[in-house]
């Protein structure tokens, strides 16, 4: 497979599997380190003000308002249970709220479900995305073709290429371009966890990929 530009995508010296598990291999420290008093206040500056909580009733707000001293001891509880890899019940459990977005109200599938969750679990796990983010950006593994969910970038990038290929190809004589547009109906319900608890067993991922 090659790209418009020359590139070849597809090679029989390379093997990208072995590649993605080498470079997991490799970082399993830098994943799995406790978390920093920095790592925490990012984490809790994320938080959105206004928002319900969850079964703890405990509100963002509170979080936002703790004395530097109450959040190092908000650090070591995390810690600990990062340490420990016990995580407390209560934080599996969550309020589904669903939204109605259009269509047929009586359709289940024209309703989005928003979770509320209890606000830390939110913050351990806003602190792992992003040290898994950083990770994945620092060790290159994004491709630069993806352009949402990423820091720096939009969507707006990706129509402008696609917009530039259009003009380019459409205005030759003959010419065109064909376009595929995919959209994953539940793609992260539908993530295999037996598949990420196997590379768990074999050493390929830490603890911040696994959970």
């Amino acid at each position: 497979m090659t790209l418009l530009n020359g590139t070849d995508l597809v090679s029989e010296d390379v093997n990208p599997h072995q590649e993605i598990e080498d470079l997991l291999f490799k970082t399993v420290e830098l994943l799995d380190w406790e978390f920093e008093e920095q790592e925490l206040n990012k984490a809790i500056n994320k938080l959105k003000n206004g928002k319900s909580p969850g079964i703890d009733i405990t509100i963002n707000e509170f979080y936002k308002a703790m004395s530097k001293s109450a959040r190092l001891i908000v650090l070591e509880i995390l810690n600990v249970i990062w340490r420990t890899q016990v995580c407390p019940k209560e934080w599996r459990i969550g309020v589904i709220i669903p939204i109605y977005k259009a269509g047929e109200e009586a359709d289940t599938n024209n309703y989005r479900g928003i979770t509320l969750l209890n606000t830390l679990y939110k913050i351990m796990t806003t602190m792992m995305a992003a040290r898994i983010q950083d990770w994945a950006e620092q060790e290159g593994i994004i491709t630069e073709n993806q352009a949402g969910f990423r820091k720096g970038y939009g969507t707006r990038d990706n129509l402008f290429t696609l917009n530039a290929l259009i003009n380019g190809r459409t205005r030759k004589r003959g010419g065109g371009l064909f376009a595929c547009f995919i959209d994953f109906k539940a793609a992260f319900d539908k993530i295999s966890r037996g598949c990420l608890k196997s590379y768990g067993r074999w050493g390929y991922v830490g603890e911040c990929l696994l959970c």
